[in-house]
């Protein structure tokens, strides 16, 4: 029976720490982006740092993640356009008042065209399927480490002196077993 406990400790360890960690979205290293408003067409080389728009290139950085960012665009001409994104609030705006040629892209257009390029966090989707697992793994346990509990719960508060058969046993083994399956698939597919 203590083989049975070790093991179903180590398994409901493994489970708690494969949900833990966010990982990032992969950014692409080219990709295309053609505006909904103007239908102009940009490339973005997010390994070169570089975006290209009627024939013009910028370079550009992006630093954080999510809905903490920053998208420093830096001009042929020199001038550089920074765009911070603080919890969702976006401010940007010319470093020094220096302001690019009439030649060249709008700041704020450009970064709208760069805010694929910052990583994204991936939503983990804490719901129904995260309760449910979480559910069946405590009673699945549960059972498995105290099945005269289950049992009690079930039958013995109503009469005296009743002990559990052993089918009793083993089908409350197996039921333990699948729960813990089906919650650790719940879980991992989350």
């Amino acid at each position: 029976m203590r083989k049975w406990r070790i093991f179903c400790l180590l398994l409901l360890l493994a489970v708690v720490l494969a949900g833990c960690g966010g990982k990032l979205e992969p950014v692409p290293e080219i990709y295309f982006h053609t505006d909904g408003r103007t239908g102009v067409a940009s490339t973005v080389n997010t390994i070169d740092g570089t975006l290209e728009q009627n024939g013009v290139v910028y370079n550009f950085s992006v630093e954080g993640s999510g809905d903490n960012y920053v998208i420093s665009i830096r001009y042929p001409d020199g001038s550089v356009y920074e765009e911070n994104c603080e919890d969702g609030m976006i401010f940007g705006g010319y470093l020094d008042y220096k302001y690019p040629g009439a030649e060249y892209a709008q700041g704020d257009a450009l970064a709208e065209v760069l805010r694929d390029a910052v990583p994204q966090k991936k939503e983990v989707q804490w719901g129904k399927k995260l309760l449910t697992s979480c559910f069946c793994l405590v009673i699945g346990v549960v059972i498995l480490l105290f099945p005269d509990l289950t049992w009690y719960f079930r039958y013995g508060w109503a009469s005296q002196n009743a002990e559990p058969s052993d089918l009793y046993y083993a089908t409350q083994r197996v039921l333990a077993i699948l729960l813990i399956i089906l919650a650790v698939l719940a879980f991992l597919i989350l």
